[in-house]
């Protein structure tokens, strides 16, 4: 009798063991880490897809705005690359506050010969612009 007591007992301990768990089933996602890199420190230039490597960047052009015209940039880029590729870009133009503010594109489709410069180029929609970035990936 002894036996089937412990038996028991272990049934009870494992399927307490079992419920526990599922008591609290509502758990919040988990946070997300400090950027490490601040604001003032990211590039204007970013580029994925191995194409850091495989892209060169000169000195950009940027028109500031004024209250009457939107800010302007353009950037060459230069491919380093013997073959050519396919990429793709963007501009996103940020207020004084570092918020996104609109502008006229998304992603550009650009076709970039070996060795050769092309000129980026985009304007903000909105007089805040203040800031830019521009985004290179592989032509999806």
């Amino acid at each position: 009798m002894h036996h089937r007591q412990i038996i028991g007992l272990c049934w009870v301990a494992l399927a307490l063991a079992c419920a526990l768990p599922g008591c609290d089933s509502v758990k919040a996602p988990p946070g997300v880490g400090r950027d490490t890199i601040p604001y003032g420190a990211y590039p204007n230039v970013t580029a994925t897809d191995d194409l850091h490597r495989r892209l060169g960047v000169d000195p950009p052009i940027v028109e500031a705005g004024t209250e009457e015209r939107a800010m302007q940039v353009t950037v060459p880029v230069r491919s380093l690359s013997d073959t050519p590729m396919e990429i793709q870009h963007r501009f996103i133009f940020y207020d004084r506050l570092g918020r996104e503010v609109r502008s006229n594109q998304g992603w550009v489709f650009q076709h970039m010969e070996p060795r050769l410069q092309v000129q980026m180029h985009a304007a903000a929609l909105e007089t805040a612009a203040v800031n830019w970035r521009l985004e290179i990936r592989l032509a999806r």
